[in-house]
């Protein structure tokens, strides 16, 4: 089977759906499908490569305003004219914006079966904005967004979500499409509790103490100063360190509110860790928190999981399928920085804070990135012989029925 895999974002590009798509890319090479990968181009300029079996067509790109891990697209004819001498059985789209847009266009008119999948909330779009704590004050302007979202997915011939609790939101804003969760996937291989990352507390000189990790993009979305405005409670009690991970628009704004509550020398900001390093952090920490009030899953949560840390995430969107409150960790108030403090301490305090550790990993364990390619492939058969509506998953459950 020839596939298209369609995407505004990919590697080298830094962001979460970059790496399920490459995951999925590889997967999929892996079992012998011809794979052929359309995003932008990271240098600007069109060009074609080749990596892992994969062919990358790179498009003539712009970068996007704000935000530099991204660039757009700018060539939606060229799309269609790639996609015409390929000829896929099956375009996958990840994307609502020109590279998905274009490729979704394109699938239609050559009569090519689609299936999308969605990796977008309104909320995300707070990547975007360079205003700090403009969160709380425009989060209800962005209903609009469900209908650019929505009216999107609406076109594929079936609509995947990474998660239950996500298709069952699109559901409620008027998914029609055939819709199916399947987990963005974890590698056990690459996200282990056998990693060892002792080194890079030499490296950050980080001290002698219980580490809190937050691992993620830096931005108005993700609510890390809902985690930094928790941390003159948790010190009251508990004598930890912070360890924040990654780069984004708002970093030097979440360095000031650490100094401006005096807590900056209990934090280490790290920026973007090298790819062979990012997986061994997980193994210095001793609890993991994604404050983040817009996740449809959230794959740094799954790699904590993975990793064994016991957890405390906002009880918002998907979050709560992947953190069972009393068992692997907790759950707070989404926004609410006394509660996240609260629930920080209580987790610290757990005398069973390891049998929560190895709870967080038997839950990982459902989310295999081999179990999900192997459920991509059993989509992509079914559409591309129009039976979706018939079939049964490996579970014997109708797809598309899993959510009322």
């Amino acid at each position: 089977m020839r596939i298209v895999i369609a995407t505004d974002v990919f590697p080298p590009q830094i962001i979460g759906s970059s790496t399920v798509v490459y995951n999925l890319a590889r997967g999929l090479v892996s079992k012998g499908y011809e794979v052929a990968v359309f995003a932008p181009s990271h240098k600007g300029f069109s060009r074609i490569e080749e990596t892992e079996g994969i062919k990358i067509y790179r498009f003539t790109s712009i970068p996007v305003p704000y935000f530099k891990e991204a660039r757009t697209s700018v060539t939606p004819i060229t799309i269609f004219k790639r996609m015409r001498r390929i000829k896929p059985d099956i375009v996958h789209i990840h994307h609502p914006f020109i590279i998905g847009r274009s490729a979704l266009m394109a699938a239609k008119k050559l009569h090519i079966p689609t299936v999308t999948t969605n990796h977008m909330l309104p909320e995300s779009f707070f990547m975007l904005f360079p205003i700090s704590n403009s969160f709380d004050r425009y989060r209800k302007n962005l209903d609009l967004t469900w209908k650019f979202i929505i009216g999107f997915l609406n076109r594929a011939d079936a609509v995947i979500s990474p998660t239950e609790s996500g298709l069952a939101i699109l559901k409620l804003h008027g998914l029609k499409p055939k819709g199916i969760a399947i987990s963005n996937g974890i590698d056990p291989k690459q996200f282990s509790q056998k990693n060892d990352g002792e080194y890079l507390r030499d490296k950050y000189t980080l001290p002698s103490k219980p580490i809190i990790l937050y691992t993620g993009r830096l931005s108005e979305e993700k609510r890390v100063d809902v985690l930094i405005r928790s941390i003159p409670y948790v010190l009251k009690r508990v004598n930890v360190h912070f360890l924040i991970v990654g780069e984004g628009l708002h970093k030097k704004s979440l360095e000031r509110l650490a100094c401006s509550l005096g807590v900056r020398e209990h934090i280490t900001f790290t920026g973007f860790l090298k790819t062979r390093d990012y997986p061994n952090v997980y193994s210095i920490a001793d609890i993991y928190v994604m404050p983040s009030m817009c996740e449809l899953q959230s794959i740094t949560t799954l790699e904590a999981l993975a990793s064994g840390l016991p957890v405390v995430v906002a009880e918002k969107y998907a979050l709560p399928e992947l953190v069972h409150a009393g068992e692997n960790g907790y759950l707070f108030e989404p926004g609410d920085h006394q509660d996240l403090a609260d629930k920080v301490i209580k987790l610290l305090s757990n005398k069973k804070i390891i049998k929560m550790g190895k709870k967080s990993l038997e839950i990982a364990r459902n989310h295999s990135l081999k179990s999900s390619i192997e459920k991509y492939e059993d989509i992509y058969k079914m559409v591309k012989g129009g039976d979706l509506y018939e079939r049964t998953d490996r579970e014997g459950i109708p797809y598309g029925t899993r959510v009322s």
